[in-house]
């Protein structure tokens, strides 16, 4: 497991349960970037500086160790 902040946990949540989603280009962004649990679409939201980013399948097994097999496992289309 990584070393998360509780916002970065339920920024991972949120990106399992509901898919893609624009977050600002942020430190708290980049701590989930770096060791590969988000990645970002390259969509901009217009005039901000946020993007889309989406969860990886590394994001999703860094929630099953913490939640157990009940946490948001949404299959992206």
């Amino acid at each position: 497991m990584h070393k998360l902040l509780p916002t970065s946990i339920q920024r991972l949540r949120f990106l399992a349960a509901e898919g893609l989603r624009f977050y600002q280009i942020n430190a708290f962004t980049r701590r989930l970037e770096v060791p590969g649990l988000i990645v970002a679409t390259w969509q901009k939201y217009a005039g901000e500086r946020s993007a889309e980013y989406r969860i990886t399948e590394a994001g999703r097994v860094e929630l099953a160790d913490r939640y157990g097999p009940s946490s948001p496992a949404r299959e992206d289309s």
